[in-house]
């Protein structure tokens, strides 16, 4: 499964959110949610509810076992001086179930902010949040580009992911 973490800062980071199927010991909420997405979906479901078709998802694998994205870009609905601080949405399809999401968040939505107001944000959502200590390195690409895991919450299906990407902190 692919994690996406993050790393504490004032400065205007990238923040994602990974949300996916996983075996995990915890205790939270109801993790198989993200605002309207249930994991466990279909692919021509959550095709519609964002307004696009099956065949925009894209094939990363076919064997042994089929594995989609769909990307979504969340704009208001309607004419709205709101903006959406989710800046994209790639949700993952195994064999056409939704089995994760993650979401990255508009970097001006979010300056400012810091991981303790991310969680203290999703907590009422998800429940207490696990705070790894030191921040979990969940990912590390090429380039250097470092993102680290600064709190989880699971229980025994589900683990949902808070992570900021140091290489927000190099583009901005």
């Amino acid at each position: 499964m692919t994690t996406f973490p993050g790393l504490a800062s004032r400065s205007a980071l990238t923040s994602f959110l990974a949300l996916g199927v996983m075996s995990a010991v915890g205790l939270a909420a109801d993790l198989s949610k993200y605002r309207n997405f249930q994991l466990g979906a279909d692919l021509p479901a959550i095709a519609k509810r964002v307004g696009a078709t099956p065949s925009q998802a894209k094939v990363i694998q076919r064997r042994p076992a089929l594995i989609q994205e769909l990307e979504w870009r969340p704009q208001p609905l309607g004419p709205s001086l709101k903006t959406e601080a989710a800046n994209e949405v790639v949700f993952s399809f195994y064999d056409g179930a939704l089995f994760q999401l993650a979401v990255t968040y508009d970097r001006y939505e979010t300056e400012g902010l810091t991981a303790d107001d991310f969680i203290q944000a999703l907590s009422p959502t998800y429940g207490i949040a696990e705070t790894p200590t030191p921040a979990a390195n969940a990912v590390q690409e090429r380039y250097a580009d470092q993102e680290l895991t600064v709190a989880r919450w699971q229980d025994s299906q589900y683990c949902f992911n808070l992570i900021r990407s140091r290489m927000a902190r190099a583009s901005g």
